[in-house]
């Protein structure tokens, strides 16, 4: 909405309606208009990768971010239980989206764990570097949601305090792990 005409947001809604009920898409379009709307489109998205909600929110005024925020808030974590537990019975592997340089802090990276269990204080390996060597580093403070935190497990997201650690050797660094056996072809390059 916001600086959009009410009709212009409807016509829009419906195309949209439109687009997801065509023949081999698929999707059950579910327009999201209040709380308990936002409560049961996060429910049944959660059981149906078919149901589509629709939110129509307005970046100017915020209008409906709540609704939104509803939803997400309801979606249960993408992994259960079992699934997360193998998950942390895996070598570490950590991936690195971004590398910062922190005044009293040193090199900081943050990225999201995809297997394993890592610990402040750890020992880990740096995944090759531009010339195939990997390096060894310890593992300084861990911050999850700005919060200081002890252990990292399987699937969440962190800043990893790396000290004065060398922040040029990570400039296209794949990602750390317990042992160099660890580290698949799955990783992204990371171009600053």
């Amino acid at each position: 909405s916001g600086l959009v005409c009410q009709g212009t947001v409807e016509r829009t809604v419906r195309q949209l309606e439109h687009v997801l009920k065509l023949p081999g898409s698929n999707k059950v379009p579910m327009v999201v208009a209040s709380p308990d709307d936002a409560v049961t489109a996060a429910q049944q998205f959660a059981q149906s990768s078919s149901i589509t909600p629709i939110f129509t929110l307005s970046s100017v005024s915020g209008e409906s971010l709540a609704l939104l925020k509803v939803f997400f808030n309801i979606l249960p974590p993408l992994s259960n239980s079992k699934e997360q537990e193998e998950l942390m019975q895996q070598l570490t592997e950590f991936q690195v989206d971004e590398i910062y340089t922190v005044p009293d802090v040193g090199t900081v990276v943050g990225g999201t764990l995809y297997s394993g269990v890592c610990r402040e204080g750890e020992r880990l390996v740096v995944a090759p570097t531009d010339e195939g060597r990997f390096l060894r580093l310890k593992l300084g403070s861990i911050h999850r949601n700005r919060s200081a935190c002890r252990v990292l497990r399987a699937g969440q997201a962190a800043t990893l305090a790396l000290g004065n650690f060398d922040r040029s050797l990570l400039r296209k660094v794949r990602g750390f792990s317990h042992n160099t056996t660890a580290l698949h072809v799955n990783f992204h390059d990371i171009y600053l």
